[in-house]
C-alpha cells in the first residue's frame, strides 16, 4: 500500500463482504426513495427525483476512487450475484494505472452526471466533507463510507462524521447528517475484512478502518 499509494488493501474477502452488504441492501434503498419520492412529488418545488424505475439496474458509483480496483472487483463480485446494478468508478485525477475504467470526475460531477442510487467512497480526503452533496443528491438513498471513522484521517470529524468532540459550537447542535434526516449504522460485516496501510502491531499505531452506511431517513 504503501508504495503504491492505496490507503486500503482490497481483499477478495472485502469485495466479497461489500457486495454482500450492497446487495441486500438495493430492494430497501428501492423501497424507502420510492416512499420518499411519492411524498416529495406532492411539491411541485422540491425537485423530487423519481425513484428506480422497475427493470432499471442500480446505480452505484464510487468516487474518489484512485486506480478503481475496488470498483472494478465489484462489478465482478456482484455480476456473479446476478445483482442488477451498474458500478461506475470516478475520480477528479485518476491514477495513470487504473484497474478497469475511471470516469475523469469528481464527486460534484459523477453526482450529477449519473445521479446514484448508492454512493461509495473509500478513504475521503482528510479534513474536507463531501457527503453534504451526497444528501443533497435526490437521487441517493445510502452512502457507503470506508476508512477510519470518527476521529481519524477520512472526511472532517464533525461535518462528515458528526463527532461532537470536534463541533465548532461549545454545545454542539445536531449532527450535520441527522440534521438532514439520515441515520447512520455501522457494517461489521465488512468492516472485519479491512486493513488499511497504517494497521501495525506496534503499540502507538493501531489505526485501523470501517465501513460506515449512512441511510436516507424516512420523510
Amino acid at each position: 500500500c504503501e508504495e503504491v499509494g492505496a490507503y486500503e488493501l482490497v481483499t477478495s474477502e472485502l469485495v466479497e463482504a461489500t457486495a454482500s452488504y450492497v446487495d441486500d441492501r438495493l430492494p430497501t434503498i428501492d423501497r424507502e426513495q420510492s416512499a420518499t419520492s411519492a411524498l416529495l412529488a406532492s411539491d411541485a418545488e422540491a425537485g423530487a427525483e423519481a425513484p428506480r424505475t422497475s427493470g432499471a439496474p442500480a446505480r452505484i458509483v464510487e468516487v474518489g476512487a484512485g486506480n478503481g480496483e475496488l470498483s472494478h472487483y465489484l462489478r465482478q463480485a456482484l455480476r456473479a450475484r446476478g445483482t442488477d446494478a451498474v458500478v461506475i468508478a470516478s475520480d477528479r485525477a485518476p491514477w495513470p494505472r487504473t484497474v478497469g475504467r475511471v470516469e475523469s470526475l469528481d464527486y460534484r460531477e459523477a453526482l450529477k452526471t449519473y445521479r446514484p442510487h448508492l454512493v461509495l467512497c473509500s478513504w475521503m480526503p482528510m479534513g474536507v466533507d463531501w457527503t453534504r452533496a451526497f444528501r443533497e443528491c435526490g437521487s441517493v438513498g445510502e452512502y457507503l463510507l470506508l476508512g477510519e471513522v470518527y476521529d481519524g484521517a477520512v472526511g472532517h470529524n464533525w461535518e462528515t462524521w458528526g463527532n461532537p468532540a470536534f463541533a465548532d459550537d461549545e454545545k454542539p447542535a445536531t449532527p450535520p447528517h441527522a440534521r438532514d434526516g439520515w441515520e447512520l449504522a455501522e457494517v461489521p460485516s465488512v468492516s472485519r475484512w479491512m486493513l488499511s496501510r497504517y494497521v501495525s502491531d506496534v503499540a502507538d499505531c493501531e489505526c485501523g478502518s470501517a465501513a460506515v452506511a449512512f441511510r436516507r431517513g424516512r420523510s
